[in-house]
């Protein structure tokens, strides 16, 4: 296979087209530069993250297993404005992580259907609903799962409402491959979210709600497998999603 280091000369398009194969051939582990590469004429630009010293502990699943971890005495913040670049718009204010939720990253993960899980990593759809509820907050990965997508058209004009002005839906919505991520800020029940939210910003009526704020997109998906309830990334896609967003080196 050519140096992946010496495309310079190429068009852009066959960079893209290189990233994706490399992608579909697992190739995860070297790719650091060349997705800093095809990035930056997507994006432009590298938000850096915060560092702190702070105390952390365990977070445990329903079944007792250990899924990832928050900061003691760590809260959620509502506020306007931007979330990593972008906000989640319409008639829901955007809620803010905090230092603590965007310095850690556990790689606990979601698999949701499509194109649900597009609209989530893209901050139109905000609230996911469960029938099952956890004490875990922070960052969490989305996967989008294997069934692929119906009434797209209708499940769009139906989150069209909760969009920013001039906020574009995806282009497409992949199956069998990890999206992105967002920041789990609360679970709340049937009945905290009818207090907390009006009938007009509901997106759920399920039995809990997982209350989310705006993360990233990987410009490019990772194929993978999904698993049930919140589950660990496998190591070697966690270190290729974050080498893609520029989070580690």
């Amino acid at each position: 296979m050519p140096n992946s280091r010496n495309r310079e000369g190429k068009p852009d398009i066959h960079r893209r087209v290189e990233v994706s194969r490399r992608v579909q051939q697992d190739y995860y582990e070297d790719d650091a530069q060349f997705f800093y590469d095809a990035q930056q004429n997507q994006i432009g630009g590298v938000e850096a993250l915060p560092s702190a010293a702070v105390k952390i502990e365990n977070i445990m699943d329903e079944d007792g297993s250990v899924v990832g971890s928050a900061a003691v005495g760590d809260s959620v913040t509502g506020a306007g404005g931007a979330i990593e670049g972008a906000v989640c718009g319409g008639i829901l204010a955007p809620l803010v992580p905090t230092p603590v939720m965007r310095m850690n990253d556990g790689g606990v993960c979601l698999s949701m259907h499509q194109p649900w899980a597009g609209l989530l990593v893209a901050g139109i759809k905000v609230h996911e609903g469960r029938v099952w509820s956890t004490d875990y907050r922070g960052r969490l990965w989305i996967h989008a799962a294997s069934s692929q997508p119906h009434d797209i058209e209708e499940v769009e004009k139906r989150y069209a409402k909760f969009s920013a002005p001039h906020q574009k839906f995806p282009k497409h919505y992949p199956t069998r491959v990890l999206l992105g991520y967002v920041y789990l800020m609360d679970c709340m029940d049937r009945e905290t979210y009818e207090r907390t939210y009006t009938p007009e910003q509901r997106q759920e009526e399920s039995p809990f709600s997982f209350i989310c704020a705006v993360g990233k997109a990987l410009p490019f998906p990772l194929p993978m497998s999904g698993d049930h309830k919140l589950f660990r990334l496998n190591h070697k896609v966690h270190t290729a999603a974050k080498k893609q967003l520029m989070e580690i080196s």
